[in-house]
């Protein structure tokens, strides 16, 4: 165990200083600046600007100035390759993540809450209504899902480092 637990804390500490390789000799940028200057920096900054209209679409995210005396949230862009199942890249994709890490309990929130759903609950679960309602399964992906779910309170957060949206503002 401690062998596996030194190997992730190395590789953490490589995911912060250079992309990361995947799978197929591919490699996946840990930084928007880093995907600007990667020789398929086009497809990176598509999927990034997807990612960033689909957030102003739903009216999560609008650029505001920040009022005096608030702290923003830092953030990232996080980027990640889907392989097709012979090899080739499928897709290129792209979430914009707070730095949550960095909140102060009582100052910038007071609840902590983390639903938690193990998936081989979840297998059982499906296998059971599938076996005794004689159904098939088909696998739907919805994107932004995550979006739909309302906030009680506004959430400041700075846009990474490097990042302007299409007006100039970052």
């Amino acid at each position: 165990i401690n062998d596996v637990a030194q190997e992730a804390s190395v590789c953490l500490a490589a995911s912060t200083i250079s992309a990361q390789p995947v799978f197929g000799g591919y490699v996946e940028p840990t930084a928007y600046r880093q995907a600007r200057s990667m020789p398929d920096s086009t497809e990176w900054l598509e999927c990034t600007e997807v990612e960033f209209a689909a957030l102003v679409k739903k009216n999560v995210l609008r650029m505001a100035k920040l009022p005096p005396g608030v702290r923003a949230l830092a953030t990232r862009f996080v980027y990640e390759l889907k392989l097709s199942p012979d090899g080739p890249i499928d897709k290129y994709k792209c979430r914009l993540v707070a730095k949550g890490f960095m909140q102060r309990f009582g100052v910038e929130h007071h609840k902590t809450f983390t639903p938690v759903f193990q998936i081989a609950s979840l297998r059982c679960l499906l296998a059971t209504a599938l076996r005794s309602l004689n159904l098939e399964m088909t696998h739907v992906d919805v994107k932004t899902a995550f979006l739909n779910s309302p906030l009680e309170y506004t959430i400041w957060i700075k846009l990474p480092k490097g990042f302007t949206d299409k007006n100039g503002l970052d």
